[in-house]
């Protein structure tokens, strides 16, 4: 499962949109505990990684949409 299916379960189950959450909530406790503390940071890593990616990619969106807002207005 993607870390981003991860996120939209969790939101599901918590019914909110906006909300803050411990890293291994996006695991079942199984998954979890069956993990090594080597996996755990490495899953982490690569969480933070998709999450920055994720706000980039939010940010070259909203420049792009300003620039075609401010070409409109001239």
């Amino acid at each position: 499962m993607s870390y981003y299916d991860r996120v939209l379960k969790l939101r599901e189950e918590k019914h909110r949109t906006a909300f803050e959450f411990h890293f291994e909530d996006l695991f079942t406790e199984e998954e979890w505990l069956n993990m090594s503390i080597k996996e755990r940071q490495k899953e982490e890593k690569a969480f933070r990684h998709e999450v920055e990616k994720m706000v980039q990619e939010k940010r070259k969106c909203r420049s792009n949409r300003l620039k075609r807002k401010k070409e409109n207005q001239q």
